[in-house]
């Protein structure tokens, strides 16, 4: 910071004229102990040397008083900083070279550590950010679902539509706040890939029934590699989007397994669909697009969070649409042979 540069130059500028100062007087007093060494006739020649050794003592002692000042100085000023990786900022460069070497690695140490921090600040606003839109979405089935209740509903799925509408959010902050961390959490081997697809629309049986959308299963009973808890989550984020964005009239969703070298698993839809200028950026963080206008739930988290999670995983996810059409996303897994060259 500029604060930090002026305060070392003025503080260099100060040592430069004590130093000045120092070796004026000691060279004034060499002069005089040589003047007098050199003339035998002052009477008080040893007295005087005497008293030069005292001065010489007092100047050492100055010196020793003044570097203990400096070190007192420095400290507090490393207290002061608010961010300790900008201590070079503090420190002189040296004009030797073993100083040079050590200077310039930590002025390296400190800068990585000072990019460290920015990324971790950077990480919690966003998190932060993505709570704040959270609690704002979560509400919403929240209050619709007291609002039923106050008025004795009696629609039964719309209150459990809500209720699994719930359930999703809060699915999905728990994996967002375990994304960086996935790998602790997750544990590659066969899973049923039917039973995971039932599951799921199990889970969603009644927002289905509410929205009058469809299910179409052609042959599905393959065995994947992956793990079982985390595949459920991002084939119920890709389900739930279905249901979010679907048409008004003869929904349905489709799931198809295409098998050639691997298996790929594809998710079709006939709902909203996604514009073309949309659709390389549905990954992105907190990204929407113009469907995040038309339907107010929307936080463009859910693709991002899936996207993550299949990279953690191995899998390779593709978005296709077509703006008041259809919109498919395939699940492309591998086999053994990739997890033991990645192992």
């Amino acid at each position: 910071s500029e604060e930090l540069i002026e305060d070392k130059r003025i503080r260099n500028s100060e040592e430069e004229l004590k130093e000045q100062s120092i070796q004026t007087e000691v060279e004034k007093n060499e002069e005089i102990k040589s003047d007098i060494e050199n003339n035998e006739n002052i009477e008080n020649k040893e007295e005087f040397l005497e008293e030069n050794e005292n001065v010489q003592k007092d100047i050492e002692t100055l010196e020793k008083n003044d570097d203990k000042v400096e070190e007192v100085e420095r400290q507090e000023k490393i207290e002061q900083l608010d961010k300790k990786c900008l201590i070079t900022e503090l420190i002189s460069p040296p004009n030797f070279l073993e100083g040079k070497i050590l200077y310039d690695a930590l002025y390296e140490i400190d800068k990585s550590m000072y990019e460290e921090i920015e990324i971790y600040e950077n990480n919690l606003k966003d998190f932060k950010e993505y709570i704040e839109l959270w609690i704002h979405e979560v509400k919403l089935p929240i209050s619709s679902a007291k609002l039923m209740i106050h008025n004795h509903e009696q629609n039964e799925r719309k209150l459990k539509d809500q209720v699994n509408r719930i359930e999703n959010y809060v699915e999905q902050v728990l994996y967002y706040a375990r994304k960086d961390n996935s790998e602790k959490d997750y544990l590659i081997k066969s899973c049923d890939l039917g039973m995971i697809i039932r599951n799921v629309i199990k889970r969603n049986q009644d927002s289905l029934l509410y929205q009058k959308i469809n299910i179409e299963i052609e042959q599905i009973n393959y065995t994947v590699l992956s793990d079982t808890k985390w595949l459920e989550f991002i084939i119920n984020q890709i389900v739930s989007n279905s249901i979010k964005y679907h048409c008004q009239n003869n929904c349905k969703i489709i799931f198809k397994v295409i098998k050639t070298n691997n298996i790929a698993l594809e998710i079709i839809d006939n709902g909203i669909g996604i514009k073309k200028s949309d659709l390389s950026k549905v990954f992105n963080k907190s990204f929407t697009g113009e469907n995040g206008r038309l339907v107010s739930s929307s936080t463009g988290m859910g693709l991002y969070i899936v996207k993550r999670l299949c990279d953690k995983l191995g899998h390779k996810i593709i978005v296709e649409s077509q703006y008041n059409k259809y919109t498919k996303v395939t699940l492309y897994f591998n086999d053994d042979q990739y997890y033991n060259v990645v192992r």
